[in-house]
C-alpha cells in the first residue's frame, strides 16, 4: 500500500476518495475505478468486480466492500495476487458533503440498480463509480475516456 495515500487519511474527518488503476490483462487499455471511504478512521473500499464469486464477507451481487486493500490497484493478471497496477487518486472530498456521500455509498447494497448485472461495456465498475459521482456534481470528478461503461443506462 503506497504510504503517500495512507497519509491522506485523517481519522477525525469524513473523507471520500476516488481512485483508478489499469484494468486486468488483457483489458489494460481501460481503467478500473473504486471509492475509498474514511468514516472518521473507519476505512472501506467500494467497487464493482467482474464476478459475483470472489470470497468475501461483504458483497451484494457484483458490488463489493473491501474486496482489496483500500489503495491497491488491480492485479495485472486476473486470479494472480502479484504484481498489481499502480493506483492513481482522481478525486477527494471531505467534511459534511463527504458524510452525506458516505451514507449514499453505504446504501448502495439496497439502491444500486445493477447489483446483479455485469458486462464489459456496462454496467461495470465504471458504471458504479459514475453513478455515485453523478449524484454529487460538486465533486467535479469526471472519469476518463477509457472508463468504458461509465455512461451505461
Amino acid at each position: 500500500m503506497p504510504s503517500n495515500f495512507q497519509n491522506l487519511i485523517d481519522p477525525n474527518k469524513f473523507q471520500v476518495f476516488v481512485f483508478k488503476s489499469k484494468a486486468n490483462f488483457p483489458f489494460i487499455f481501460a481503467i478500473h475505478p473504486w471509492i475509498v471511504v474514511n468514516k472518521k478512521g473507519e476505512i472501506s473500499r467500494w467497487e464493482v468486480a467482474y464476478s459475483k464469486n470472489f470470497k468475501t464477507d461483504e458483497n451484494w451481487g457484483y458490488l463489493y466492500k473491501n474486496l482489496f486493500p483500500p489503495f491497491q490497484g488491480l492485479n495485472i493478471f486476473p486470479f494472480i495476487d502479484k504484481p498489481v497496477f499502480k493506483s492513481e487518486l482522481i478525486g477527494t472530498i471531505e467534511g459534511e458533503k463527504a458524510s452525506t456521500m458516505i451514507t449514499f455509498i453505504e446504501n448502495m447494497p439496497t439502491k444500486y440498480p445493477y447489483l446483479n448485472k455485469y458486462n464489459l461495456l456496462g454496467p461495470n465498475s465504471n458504471t458504479f463509480v459514475n453513478y455515485v459521482i453523478n449524484k454529487f456534481p460538486e465533486l467535479n470528478i469526471k472519469l476518463p475516456w477509457n472508463a468504458f461503461g461509465k455512461n451505461y443506462e
